[in-house]
């Protein structure tokens, strides 16, 4: 009958080895440091973004400026049959 009883802890508590406290540390603070640099590359690739639509635009617009048709400056006029 010994064998099914179950054994006594002489000092109840809780159990101490079934966390490693510093492997999750460790893996909070990599997480952490992970984050902060995902959010610094995305941050930079929308300026960078930014700067080229930026450059393009002024790019276009001076591109506009400077190769215009005069067909696009005059009004169009229509050609009249003479009267008569």
């Amino acid at each position: 009958m010994d064998e099914t009883r179950h054994p006594h802890t002489p000092h109840p508590g809780h159990e101490t080895t079934d966390v490693n406290i510093w492997a999750v540390g460790k893996f909070g603070i990599a997480l952490v440091v992970v984050c902060v640099v995902s959010v610094a590359l995305l941050w930079g690739l929308l300026k960078y973004f930014q700067s080229q639509e930026a450059t393009s635009v002024a790019r276009n617009a001076a591109a506009n400026e400077t190769h215009r048709s005069p067909i696009f400056m005059a009004p169009f006029k229509r050609a009249t049959a003479p009267a008569g």
